[in-house]
C-alpha cells in the first residue's frame, strides 16, 4: 500500500523525482512535544529518517566531496498540532561559522526548502507558499563575547524580509560534527496540521571548509543542483505517529502515469470526481498532461494533440499554459493551437531537451511539454471522461503522453491579477528634501565617548579596542583599561599599554566624523579589534548593512553598505564604517541588547600608524532612506548613470538575424551600451582570465560589429574578469599568484576548471591582465570594458605572500593574531585603480562593473556598477554608491517577467539593467526612459533624478519648481499604456505630476528641458 501511495505522490509532484527521492514522512510527534534542544534520542530510534551520504547526493561541488566523514548527514521530519519539525545529525570533520543573519550562508549550516501549496504552485519558480528557511549551529563558542559567541539561529531567505515568529533553532556539537533542531509554526506557513497534509521539500546541508562560501551541498533529491527549483522538491507527507501516511483525496484526479498514440488514433479514459470543488484548483482547475511526438532529435512540432472532457473539445480558448503565439528564442512565433489538428507538440525524444533554452526550437514564454487545458467549469460530480487523439495522421511520429492529470493552474500568467484599480482621494507630494541638516548636539564625554542628543533621545557612543592577552580598553561616558585619557573640546586621547589612540570628531550637516588614529608602541605586530556600541534594548526596528532585522538581533558582513540603523522610536541612529580598511572589515550587529559597528580582523604593524575613520549618523526622525541619502551625498555619490545597458548573445546565430531584429532588441531595451559575454575557446570551454588570447574572437568581433552597425549611437563593450583563468596551465604558471585558503590550496569558483588568481600591478598574473584590456579593445573592437565581479570573486581573504599589512584571523579569547591574512580587495586595489582610472576612464574609455564599491577608494571612482538580484534584496547593496540591479536570469523568461522585476527594482530604490540576451522584446517598456538618471533621492517605491523621476505608486511628483513634465506610464506586461493618464496639476506656481496607478504599474516623469534624451 505505502508503495502505491508513493507512487501517487509522484505522479502529483511538481517536477521530475526519481525512484530513489519517493515520498518523505514527518510522523506526528507524541506528546510531549520535541524539546527542540539539538538533543535527538527521540529521533535516532525512528525508522523514517532518510541519509544523505553518497557521491548522487552532493549536488553542488562535488568535486570538493571527499566523502562521508567530510559531510553527510541523516535527517527526520515530524510535525505536531503547533510545528513542522526537522532534525538533523550532520557529520563534518571541519565545522566553521562565523556569521549571522542573512550571511549565514556561508559557513556551515543546514537549508530547507518547502511548498505548502505543491498542487497549485508555478512549476518554474517559487511563489507565494513557498519558503527558503537556513538554521545555522552557530560556532559553539562560549567567551562571553556576544559579537564572538554565535548562537544558533534561523532565518527566512524565500519570501525576502520576512520572519517567523516562534521559529526554534537549536544545535550540539559532536565529536564528528554537530546535531541541529528546528521547529516553524504551521500557522506561520498556512499549513493545516492533519494526518495526510502534503507538502514538497528539500534539504541542503551546507559545507564551507577553507572560507568563506558555499563549498559543498548534499541534498535529499539528486538532480543537479538549482537554486529554487520547484522540479527538485521532494513529497513531504503528514503521518500518524506510526508513520501510517494515508494519500488525501487530490491522489485521485491522476489519469495515466503513460500513454502512447499512434497517429489518427484515440483512447478514452474515466476518472470519477465525487465533488468537482474537492479538484485543487476547484473552478479553476485544469486538465494537464505532458506530450511530445516520438523522434530521435529535438526538432520542430506540428499541431498534433487534441482533448475532449465530457464532449467538450478543449481548444486554443482553453489552453493556459501557453501564449495564443508562442515566440521562439532564435526569431520566429508558432501558434500554439491548429484549429484542425490540436495543440502544437514539439518532436522531441525526451520532456528535458527543449526546456534548457539555446536551443533552435526553444520557446521564449510558455510551456514546451506541459500543456493544461481550463477544465474547472467541464467538470461534474461523478463519472467523467477523458478522450484524446492524434491529430495528425499522415504523419508517422506516436503522440507520447505522460502525467495527466487535474490540478490548479501552474503557470503565471493563469492566476488571477490583482485588479487594476488606481487609488482616489488625496495623494501624497512628493519632492526632493531641500534641507540638508539635522539637529543634534554632540561632544566627548570625559571618558572619551561620544555623548549625542538627538530628537530628544540621549546616549553614549562607547568604543572598545582589544589589548592582546584578553580584555579590552574602553572610552565611554567613563574609561576603562586604558592607564590614561585625556579630554579637549572635540579632541580625546587615551594611552594603553601596546599602543595609543588619538581621536577627533568633526560635526557636520548631517553627520559626525570621527577620526580614531592608533599607533603601535609595542615594537611588534598586534591584533587590535575595534567596537563602537550604542544601547539597543529598547530599539523599535534595525536594519543591518541595509537590510531589514524583523528579530532585531544579528550580525552582517557586507562592505557594499558597511551600516547599522537603529529606530529608537523618538530618533534614528545610524553608523557607517568609512575608510577602506575599516570598510573591507566591518561587521555590524545587534546583539545582547547592544547595537554596533566592529572591525575583528585589524592587525597594527609594528612602529605603524593607522586612522580609523567612521561616520555616525543621527535623525530627529527615524527614517532609513534618509540615512541613505545624507551618505549619498556626504560621499558625493550622486553622480549621472548616463547609459541603459544590455548583454548581446554571443552567438553565430545572432549573426543571421535580420538588421532590424538586432536594431529592435537594443531599442526596445533602451540599451545604450552594448555588451558581449565570455568568448570561448576552440574546446567550447569559457576564455576566463590568462586563457583570452586562445580564445575564438570572431563571434564576439562579428556580433558587436552587427550591432554597432544598426545602432550607430550604442557604445558596444566586451566582458573582462580578473580572478578566474581557464587557461589550461595556470595553476602552474602563475602558482605564485593564487588565491588559497589556510592550508595552502587553492581556491576554485565551485569547480577546479575555474581556478581563482589575483592581479597586482606587480605580478606575472596581474601583467597578463593588463594585457586583456589591449585584446579586448583591440583585437575584438570594443569601445569599453564591462568588468565582471570587480571587487573580489568568491573569497574575500588569501593566505599566504604576500601580506596586505593589516589583516588576520584573531582569537576571540586572547585577541592576538592566529594567522595573517590579505583582503583580496585590499591586496588588488592598485591594480583595479591603474586599470578603471588610468587606463579607462581618464581616456574617456566607458566602464560598467558588477559589484559596488567596498572601499573609499574606489567609491570615489565614478562610473555605472550594478548588483546581481538572484535575491532581490541584494538591491540595498548599491544604496550608497550606484543605484542599479542587473536583472534576474533564473526567473526571467518573458517581456512580463521583465517588467515585474523592474517594478519591484524600484521597491528598493533601484534602476535596471537587462541581463538575459535570449529574450528579444517586442516593445519598449520603462527602461527605454530610464536613462540618464542623475540621483538626487532614493524612496522605497520611486527615485527622484535631475532628469526624471521612476515611480510604481501614486503620488503627487515634482521638482518643487515649474518644470514642465512629460510621463509615460506601463501596465504589468512593461507595455506602455494611456489606460490612466496622469495629470499635469499646478500649485502655487510649481508643477506636479498626478500620477494615478494600479499596483504593478510603472511611471517614467520626464523633466522636459533637462537631458530627458538617451545620452549619446
Amino acid at each position: 500500500m505505502l508503495r502505491l501511495l508513493a507512487f501517487l505522490v509522484l505522479l502529483l509532484s511538481t517536477g521530475p523525482v526519481l525512484a530513489q527521492d519517493a515520498v518523505l514522512v514527518a510522523p506526528r510527534c507524541p506528546d510531549p512535544p520535541p524539546s527542540v534542544d539539538g538533543r535527538l534520542g527521540e529521533w535516532q530510534a525512528s525508522r523514517w529518517g532518510r541519509v544523505i551520504e553518497t557521491r548522487q547526493h552532493a549536488t553542488f561541488g562535488a568535486e570538493h566531496w571527499k566523502g562521508a566523514g567530510d559531510l553527510s548527514a541523516r535527517v527526520w521530519f515530524g510535525w505536531d498540532a503547533a510545528n513542522l519539525y526537522l532534525a538533523a545529525d550532520v557529520r563534518d570533520d571541519v565545522v566553521e561559522q562565523s556569521l549571522r543573519a542573512g550571511a549565514l550562508f556561508r559557513g556551515d549550516h543546514i537549508e530547507l526548502f518547502v511548498r505548502t501549496r505543491p498542487e497549485s504552485r508555478p512549476a518554474d519558480r517559487f511563489a507565494e507558499g513557498d519558503w527558503q528557511f537556513g538554521f545555522s549551529p552557530g560556532n559553539f563558542s562560549s567567551t562571553g563575547d556576544p559579537l564572538a559567541d554565535i548562537a544558533p539561529e534561523g532565518v527566512v531567505f524565500w519570501p525576502a524580509n520576512t520572519a517567523v515568529e516562534g521559529m526554534r533553532v537549536a544545535a550540539l556539537r559532536t565529536e564528528a560534527g554537530y546535531t541541529l533542531e528546528a521547529s516553524i509554526p504551521l500557522a506561520a506557513l498556512g499549513v493545516k496540521p492533519e494526518v495526510g497534509q502534503e507538502l514538497a521539500v528539500e534539504v541542503a546541508i551546507s559545507d564551507s571548509d577553507g572560507g568563506s562560501g558555499q563549498q559543498t551541498l548534499l541534498t535529499l533529491a539528486t538532480a543537479p543542483w538549482k537554486l529554487r527549483d520547484p522540479g527538485r522538491l521532494l513529497p513531504l507527507r503528514f503521518a500518524d505517529a506510526a508513520g501510517n501516511a494515508p494519500a488525501r483525496s487530490g491522489a485521485a484526479f491522476s489519469l495515466f502515469a503513460e500513454a502512447r498514440l499512434e497517429p489518427g488514433k484515440e483512447e478514452q479514459w474515466r476518472i470519477t470526481v465525487p465533488d468537482p470543488a474537492e479538484v485543487p484548483g476547484g473552478k479553476d482547475a485544469v486538465l494537464a498532461v505532458k506530450a511530445r511526438l516520438e523522434s530521435a532529435k529535438l526538432a520542430g512540432g506540428t499541431g498534433a494533440l487534441q482533448v475532449w472532457l465530457n464532449g467538450t473539445l478543449l481548444d486554443e480558448t482553453r489552453l493556459v499554459s501557453r501564449p495564443r503565439v508562442m515566440q521562439r528564442e532564435t526569431g520566429g512565433a508558432l501558434t500554439s493551437y491548429a484549429l484542425a489538428f490540436g495543440a502544437f507538440v514539439f518532436y522531441s525524444p525526451d520532456y528535458e531537451q527543449g526546456t534548457r533554452g539555446g536551443t533552435p526550437y526553444s520557446v521564449v514564454e510558455g510551456a514546451m511539454y506541459d500543456l493544461e487545458f481550463r477544465a474547472g467549469d467541464l467538470l461534474r460530480a461523478g463519472e467523467n471522461e477523458v478522450r484524446i487523439r492524434h491529430g495528425r495522421p499522415q504523419i508517422p511520429n506516436a503522440l507520447v503522453l505522460a502525467e495527466a492529470r487535474l490540478k490548479a493552474p501552474g503557470k503565471a500568467y493563469a492566476v488571477a491579477e490583482e485588479p487594476e484599480v488606481a487609488p482616489e482621494g488625496e495623494l501624497p507630494v512628493i519632492v526632493p528634501q531641500k534641507l540638508h541638516r539635522v539637529s543634534y548636539s554632540a561632544r566627548i564625554a570625559r571618558g572619551g565617548g561620544i555623548h549625542l542628543r538627538v530628537g530628544g533621545v540621549d546616549l553614549v557612543i562607547s568604543s572598545r579596542f582589544s589589548q592582546e592577552g584578553g580584555g579590552w580598553n574602553e572610552l565611554g561616558d567613563r574609561s576603562a583599561g586604558f592607564a590614561k585619557v585625556g579630554v579637549a573640546g572635540l579632541t580625546a586621547t587615551a594611552t594603553a599599554r601596546d599602543y595609543t589612540l588619538s581621536r577627533r570628531i568633526t560635526l557636520r550637516d548631517e553627520l559626525i566624523e570621527v577620526r580614531d588614529t592608533l599607533t603601535n608602541t609595542s615594537g611588534r605586530d598586534i591584533a587590535l579589534m575595534m567596537r563602537h556600541e550604542v544601547p539597543a534594548a529598547a530599539v523599535k526596528a534595525l536594519r543591518l548593512s541595509g537590510l531589514p532585522v524583523p528579530a532585531r538581533t544579528g550580525s552582517a558582513d557586507e562592505p557594499a553598505h558597511p551600516t547599522i540603523f537603529l529606530d529608537l522610536g523618538r530618533a534614528g541612529l545610524g553608523l557607517m564604517a568609512f575608510d577602506d580598511v575599516f570598510r573591507v572589515h566591518s561587521t555590524v550587529y545587534c546583539l545582547a541588547g547592544v547595537g554596533g559597528l566592529a572591525d575583528n580582523q585589524f592587525v597594527l604593524g609594528a612602529g605603524k600608524k593607522h586612522t580609523a575613520i567612521w561616520w555616525i549618523l543621527p535623525q530627529t526622525k527615524p527614517d532609513y532612506f534618509a540615512m541613505v541619502n545624507a551618505i549619498r551625498r556626504a560621499q558625493g555619490t550622486n553622480f549621472t548613470i548616463p547609459w541603459g545597458f544590455a548583454f548581446v548573445p554571443m552567438y553565430q546565430k545572432t549573426l543571421e538575424r535580420e538588421p532590424e531584429e538586432l536594431a529592435a532588441f537594443a531599442r526596445n531595451k533602451g540599451a545604450h551600451v552594448l555588451c558581449g559575454t565570455i568568448p570561448k575557446l576552440p574546446n567550447g570551454k569559457y576564455a576566463h582570465g590568462t586563457a583570452l588570447p586562445s580564445a575564438d574572437l570572431r563571434v564576439p568581433r562579428e556580433v558587436l560589429k552587427a550591432f554597432k552597425a544598426v545602432t550607430p549611437g550604442a557604445r558596444t563593450m566586451m566582458y573582462y574578469h580578473t580572478f578566474i583563468s581557464t587557461e589550461d596551465d595556470a595553476p602552474a604558471k602563475y602558482t605564485q599568484d593564487a588565491l588559497r585558503d589556510p592550508s595552502g590550496k587553492q581556491y576554485d569558483y565551485g569547480q577546479s576548471i575555474y581556478p581563482l588568481f589575483y592581479p597586482t600591478l606587480e605580478n606575472a598574473y596581474g601583467r597578463a591582465m593588463r594585457q586583456n584590456v589591449e585584446i579586448l579593445l583591440g583585437k575584438v573592437g570594443a569601445e569599453g570594458i564591462y568588468w565582471d565581479e570587480m571587487e573580489y570573486s568568491r573569497y574575500q581573504y588569501t593566505y599566504g605572500a604576500p601580506w596586505d599589512g593589516v589583516s588576520a584571523d584573531i582569537d576571540p579569547k586572547t585577541h592576538q593574531v592566529i594567522r595573517k591574512k590579505s583582503s583580496v580587495v585590499l591586496l588588488t586595489q592598485p591594480f583595479k585603480v591603474a586599470i578603471a582610472k588610468g587606463r579607462l576612464l581618464d581616456r574617456g574609455v566607458p566602464l560598467i562593473a558588477n559589484g559596488q564599491p567596498h572601499t573609499w577608494t574606489m567609491t570615489q571612482l565614478h562610473f555605472p556598477r550594478f548588483v546581481e538580484t538572484g535575491s532581490l534584496t541584494h538591491l540595498v547593496r548599491s544604496h550608497l554608491y550606484c543605484p542599479i540591479g542587473l536583472g534576474d536570469h533564473l526567473t526571467e523568461r518573458t517581456e512580463a517577467d521583465v517588467a515585474r522585476q523592474v517594478c519591484a527594482h524600484l521597491d528598493y530604490g533601484a534602476l535596471y539593467y537587462w541581463y538575459s540576451g535570449q529574450i528579444m522584446p517586442t516593445h519598449p517598456n520603462l527602461t527605454s526612459f530610464m536613462f540618464p538618471f542623475t540621483p538626487v533621492e532614493l524612496q522605497e517605491g520611486y527615485v527622484i533624478g535631475k532628469e526624471r523621476i521612476l515611480a510604481n505608486r501614486s503620488g503627487l511628483y515634482g521638482w518643487d519648481d515649474a518644470s514642465r513634465h512629460e510621463v509615460h506610464i506601463f501596465d504589468r506586461e512593461g507595455r506602455e499604456t494611456t489606460k490612466f493618464p496622469a495629470r499635469q496639476v499646478e500649485r502655487e506656481g510649481k508643477t506636479f505630476t498626478e500620477l494615478r496607478i494600479p499596483k504593478g504599474y510603472t511611471a517614467a516623469i520626464i523633466r522636459v528641458g533637462a537631458a530627458a534624451k538617451p545620452a549619446p
